[in-house]
């Protein structure tokens, strides 16, 4: 948000929360715990898993069918449609999804993509140069995750 004078006049940023805020801004900080997320997979996929303390474990899948089963099915309905297409290679279709995850910062698809990436043909070499391309755009963080995920990925 910034504050200043219409017309080309000086700006700041409004003060953040925690850094000599507003109530109200510090009040938007939620009070519990977020849930925690943690990586795990099936034969094909590594999905994300979430766990609540009122809910046991499940696939973030699971919970779009638990709350729109119509939705679900039209979801993998699409997917499934998507991702069979023969234009783009499989090896480079892992590639794209790797770097585009790469770009967002959402580790869970970097993990899932590259390694489908490496089981589809992909080299480390082309991985790395996915993160470096990400980065151009994504920023200097998405060079840090991704490269953080890429030794994750050598550990397995």
């Amino acid at each position: 948000m910034r504050v200043g004078v219409r017309g080309g006049g000086r700006t700041r940023r409004a003060p953040r929360a925690g850094r000599g805020g507003t109530a109200r801004a510090a009040a938007v900080r939620p009070e519990t715990p977020l849930p925690w997320t943690a990586r795990h997979g099936n034969e094909r996929d590594e999905e994300e898993r979430v766990m609540t303390d009122d809910r046991p474990a499940t696939t973030w899948r699971d919970r779009v069918r638990e709350y729109d089963e119509d939705g679900h099915s039209a979801m993998v309905a699409y997917l499934g449609h998507v991702t069979a297409k023969p234009d783009i290679p499989e090896a480079y279709r892992e590639l794209i999804l790797f770097a585009v995850s790469t770009g967002l910062r959402f580790a869970p698809s970097m993990r899932t993509h590259g390694a489908r990436a490496l089981e589809s043909g992909a080299t480390h070499g082309q991985l790395v140069h996915a993160v470096q391309l990400a980065a151009l755009s994504g920023g200097f963080t998405c060079l840090i995750e991704g490269m953080s995920v890429l030794a994750e990925l050598d550990r397995t």
